[in-house]
């Protein structure tokens, strides 16, 4: 509407680190200017959201100092390094490691290699074909050889190598990556002269560039280091702007602390995982994220209960969620605690018992149980299942799911977004935005949103001399409220609501008598008297823990009030 002074959202989304861009009309031209929202997260790369593609995008990192200045705090035995070489991507930043002596030729770098992580690297054939890559983990040297030649191939793997991959990059060059769950100090490449064997001659060498240290199951795309690492994706204090809903514009996502406590929630093979007549194989399937780093769990044992679960002793609320996606079989039960459900992969559906189910494509789904512990030893995880939640005892050995990012939550009410883990627990910090200079009198706010709880902030305002006037929330029994905190005068204006549903909110503010009137989904609800007689500042997420949990579709204000006819259209879903 052309009498708004700030838009947040639909075709006015703009994020930078930190920063999250509304645009408000600036000069007397009536050219939109950006205004800027603070926006704090202060988590790393724990958080997650569904980008424009419909992936999910994580943060990324580059854990290898001096990615690609490979003379530089890379250590060299026997090898001389030249710069300037022609690269897989067309520059000449590659290099020459060639074998100075008939010995062990090698460099390596230090890294901090602890848990589920991927080592790469890209080469290419000079005078040999093979090299061999590996780490110094505890005197086992886990490693791989890599075929350079032809259209490429993985030779001998040992140690803790959970996998090894070669692909294709460019103008003879291949990405060669090795994918382990260790400990080590050291990053080790060998110039080799065939597979299992580490003897070059003098004068062997081959071509390499860009090389990387990620967590996780596969290589993603290189991300440069110099003398600090260096991140890629949904970095800290991100807005995550999500394209979960489908929706031609994304929604920003807003969402309280957080802490994924399976330790792996990828990689089921590291001992916390209890893994019952069963096998898993990773790196199987193309995953959520769009990479092939998607679990195969088959069944392989005709008689027994089968399933992959942990267990916990715990009087919490736990969420439990994981993504899946039908192989051969339809059915598979979640059990939280007490909870059993069994969800229908061909319908989408839960078939016995209710849950948590999002859609996505590519005949993925992630689905998740809620359940408070009752403090003795129970389970959470998913186990093969008829279409009642029974445990199912007889497999013919070949049934099978793909599945991907187990997530399980204390103090939760509901899954939050996917946190990935990769041999410890993490916490995905709160989200928060906040603009601090509104300068509104007589106006119109307007919200369009989605409550993801039964408890959740939305909206807090704050005066010229920062004082907090008034909220507006959801409570604990599915009201919406609204909270004059200067007046004192608190109101549910809506319910009970359905969490999940789009709502549109918004109200009118009359500075001469402190008025302000609600409108929601088309309809004049009441109207509030209060002493409020301007709006300087807004924030989400406050002091108070559980102010989040929402996704924001769209947040306009405008200098006037708007009348009534103009707020019901507004407000119309």
């Amino acid at each position: 509407m052309n009498k708004a002074s700030l838009q947040l959202g639909g075709d006015n989304w703009a994020a930078k680190e930190g920063k999250l861009l509304g645009y408000a009309v600036g000069d007397i031209s009536g050219k939109y200017l950006p205004r800027e929202f603070d926006f704090t997260r202060n988590s790393d790369i724990a958080a997650t959201r569904v980008n424009e593609d419909g992936l999910i995008e994580k943060g990324r990192e580059n854990l290898l100092l001096q990615s690609n200045t490979f003379d530089t705090a890379w250590i060299d035995n026997n090898v001389t390094l030249t710069s300037g070489q022609s690269g897989y991507d067309g520059t000449s930043d590659a290099w020459l490691l060639e074998a100075n002596t008939a010995s062990t030729a090698t460099i390596s770098k230090g890294a901090s290699i602890s848990g589920v992580m991927t080592a790469s690297i890209y080469a290419k054939e000079g005078t040999t074909n093979w090299f061999r890559f590996s780490i110094n983990d505890s005197g086992i040297n886990s490693r791989a050889w890599f075929d350079l030649s032809g259209s490429g191939a993985v030779g001998n793997t040992y140690g803790d190598i959970i996998d090894a991959n070669i692909e294709s990059a460019g103008n003879g060059y291949f990405r060669c990556s090795i994918t382990f769950n260790a400990t080590a100090a050291n990053l080790l490449l060998f110039l080799a002269d065939a597979n299992g064997s580490i003897s070059p001659s003098s004068g062997d060498n081959i071509y390499i560039q860009d090389a990387q240290l990620e967590v996780g199951l596969v290589a993603t795309d290189y991300i440069e280091t110099t003398t600090t690492t260096a991140v890629a994706g949904i970095t800290e204090d991100l807005p995550r702007l999500d394209y979960s809903g489908g929706a031609s514009y994304p929604s920003l996502l807003l969402e309280p602390t957080r802490t994924n406590d399976y330790t792996n929630s990828e990689y089921f093979n590291d001992g916390g995982w209890v893994i019952a007549r069963s096998s898993v194989t990773h790196n199987d399937a193309t995953s959520p994220e769009g990479l092939l780093n998607a679990v195969k769990w088959q069944m392989t044992s005709v008689t027994g209960a089968h399933y992959l679960r942990q267990s916990r002793t715990s009087t919490d609320t736990w969420s439990l969620s994981i993504f899946i996606k039908k192989g051969n079989y339809r059915y598979i039960g979640l059990r939280c605690a007490a909870s059993n459900a069994a969800f229908d992969l061909d319908t989408g559906t839960f078939s016995s018992g209710s849950g948590y189910v999002e859609t996505l494509d590519n005949g993925w789904y992630r689905i998740g149980l809620t359940e408070t512990g009752n403090g003795t030893f129970q389970y959470y995880g998913v186990y093969y299942a008829n279409s009642n939640a029974t445990e199912r005892n007889d497999a013919t050995g070949n049934e099978y799911y793909h599945i991907y990012g187990a997530q399980l939550e204390s103090n939760a009410s509901y899954p939050s977004s996917y946190i990935p883990t990769y041999g410890s627990a993490v916490t995905r910090s709160k989200d928060s935005m906040n603009n601090s200079s509104l300068g509104l009198t007589d106006c119109t706010f307007f919200v369009d949103f989605v409550p993801l709880s039964s408890v959740m902030g939305l909206l807090d305002f704050y005066d010229n001399s920062n004082s907090r006037i008034f909220y507006i929330a959801i409570n604990s029994v599915k009201y919406l409220q609204f909270n004059n905190v200067k007046g004192g005068t608190i109101g549910n204006v809506l319910g009970p609501l359905t969490i999940g549903d789009r709502m549109k909110l918004a109200f009118t503010l009359n500075a001469s008598n402190g008025d302000v009137t609600i409108f929601i989904n088309g309809t004049k609800y009441s109207t509030y008297s209060t002493n409020i007689s301007s709006l300087n500042k807004i924030l989400q997420v406050a002091s108070f823990g559980y102010f989040n949990n929402t996704e924001f579709n769209q947040i306009i204000s405008f200098p006037t009030i708007l009348t009534d006819s103009e707020a019901i259209a507004l407000t119309t879903l």
